[in-house]
């Protein structure tokens, strides 16, 4: 059992490390915009054609690919086969946005996190309350 599960480890790691570099490919197509001469209507429908791949691992891969220069440690991880396509993926998909509006009498903020961010904000902020509370 321990030989196979060591086989299955460094061949998860193999595999890790070209899930790197199709990633790394896939934003050299999108950056350099190279894709439309295809025919296809979006990269994520590029690389799922040409690596026969379903359409979610397709998204994943290029969404991760759009924002890798956003994590330079993840992605050297990838390279070296420590971290999974998928795992970088959970990262790279929840996308964050603020918003003010400001009106005469009041300013409005609305923000949108990803569950476990959301999370730790809401703790902060029911933390921050109980104080005010207590000072009070």
């Amino acid at each position: 059992m321990e030989l196979l599960f060591g086989e299955m480890e460094e061949l998860a790691g193999q595999r890790n490390a070209i899930d790197s570099r199709l990633v790394e490919i896939a934003a050299e197509i999108e950056g350099d915009r190279i894709w439309g001469a295809t025919g296809v209507r979006s990269v994520p429908a590029l690389v799922a054609w040409k690596l026969g791949i379903s359409p979610h691992t397709a998204e994943t891969m290029v969404t991760v690919a759009r924002r890798l220069e956003e994590f330079p440690r993840c992605a050297a991880m990838m390279r070296d086969g420590q971290l999974s396509l998928d795992q970088i993926g959970v990262i790279a998909e929840p996308e964050r946005s603020f918003r003010r509006t400001v009106g005469e009498r009041s300013t409005t903020y609305r923000i949108t996190l990803p569950k476990v961010e959301a999370a730790k904000f809401e703790a902060g902020l029911a933390s921050h309350r109980d104080a005010l509370i207590a000072q009070w």
